[in-house]
């Protein structure tokens, strides 16, 4: 009793079989799709870096630009303020000489007043002649 082999024509393969030789041939294609696509796919993430560098680039340049705009109208700003502080301490100043100056001319008045009234006779009372 051994062991029965069957005999017979031998099937062929199915339709899209192929032998070992063709399938290492499809894998080594595919293998070199494959990275062809994953450099491909290097170069595009490569320029969208870059390309969302130079746009940050150009924001941040914007901004600092807008900054240091800001910055020289501040600095305007504080020239002005400045200016307008001094100019309102210095009109303080000259209204308080006046001021002191108008009090001394009313005293000066005052005590010229004083004379003229201690100067100038004063009405005789009636008197009886």
């Amino acid at each position: 009793m051994g062991d029965h082999i069957p005999q017979g024509p031998i099937i062929a393969p199915a339709k899209g079989w192929t032998d070992g030789g063709d399938l290492k041939e499809q894998v080594s294609l595919r293998d070199g799709q494959l990275e062809e696509k994953d450099e491909e796919l290097t170069r595009l993430k490569s320029f969208v870096r870059h390309f969302k560098g130079d746009i940050l680039s150009t924001e941040v340049q914007q901004l600092r630009e807008a900054m240091e705009a800001r910055d020289g109208e501040i600095e305007e700003l504080k020239k002005k303020l400045a200016a307008s502080e001094e100019a309102r301490r210095v009109a303080a100043e000259e209204s308080k000489l006046r001021d002191e100056e108008l009090a001394q001319l009313r005293q000066l008045f005052e005590s010229v007043r004083g004379q003229f009234a201690a100067a100038s006779p004063s009405k005789p009372s009636s008197s009886a002649s």
